[in-house]
């Protein structure tokens, strides 16, 4: 967690890294943060709210004094992904919107973060900023998030490093569930600053269901790298942001 934080590691790390001004510090400053409607994450995570419009419009309607900065998605942005709001409609609930500076820069000023589900509210958290879930990511209902649902099931409370802990998991089960066979591995990086995800492959004869992870035939082996033999491994990277989608 501490390096995570100290090395300014996120999902995106896209932006400048443009120092942000608290336009009042008698005011509350909240950062809502957009997502990619259509993914899973808000499809199964949300309830009620599984918008970008209906997500700035219920925080409006808590917080009618506060500052309010709407941070898109930038696969939203750029116009790859769905969601996006045309900017008069946005500020009609929101007093800016943010662009140019990274999701890090926006933390370092927000008094509270508001989500659907965005893993940007476990980055947030890891930062030991305040966020308020309206839908029910895997960070939520643990005594961690203001949420505005109950999640069955989700009656302990735990610290920010068991939730971490749990998100590791969760991760390398989402890439075996995508149909990848290797031995799944989260690897950190401090020189590059980086975290990445892979998948270790063994080149088996015959598949043996008591053997270890990651066991592929010749075949299938090829298909994926062309020179390999039985008995050899092999490593494939796993794009982090293709996972779930």
């Amino acid at each position: 967690r501490d390096l995570l934080v100290e090395l300014n590691i996120s999902k995106y790390n896209v932006g400048l890294a443009k120092k942000l001004i608290k336009p009042s510090e008698d005011q509350k400053f909240l950062l809502v943060i957009g997502q990619v409607e259509d993914d899973m994450s808000v499809q199964l995570g949300g309830v009620e709210i599984k918008t970008n419009l209906a997500l700035l419009k219920e925080v409006r309607t808590n917080n009618p004094e506060a500052y309010i900065v709407y941070k898109p998605h930038p696969d939203v942005h750029a116009g790859l992904r769905v969601g996006k709001i045309e900017e008069q409609v946005v500020l009609q609930f929101a007093n800016q919107i943010e662009l140019d500076a990274s999701i890090l820069e926006c933390f370092e000023i927000c008094d509270e973060v508001h989500t659907i589900t965005s893993l940007s509210g476990f980055e947030a958290l890891l930062r030991g900023l305040k966020v308020y879930c309206y839908g029910l990511p895997f960070y939520a209902g643990w005594g961690l998030t203001q949420d505005k649902f109950r999640c069955e099931g989700r009656d302990k409370n735990l610290d920010i490093e068991d939730v971490k802990n749990v998100a590791t998991t969760a991760m390398i089960k989402a890439c075996q569930l995508e149909g990848n066979k290797g031995e799944i591995s989260v690897e950190y990086n401090p020189e590059q600053n980086t975290i990445r995800v892979f998948q270790t492959y063994r080149v088996v004869e015959e598949i043996d269901p008591e053997g270890p992870e990651g066991q592929i035939t010749l075949e299938e082996a090829k298909e994926i790298k062309a020179r390999v033999r039985v008995g050899s491994e092999f490593r494939k990277e796993i794009k982090i942001n293709s996972i779930g989608r």
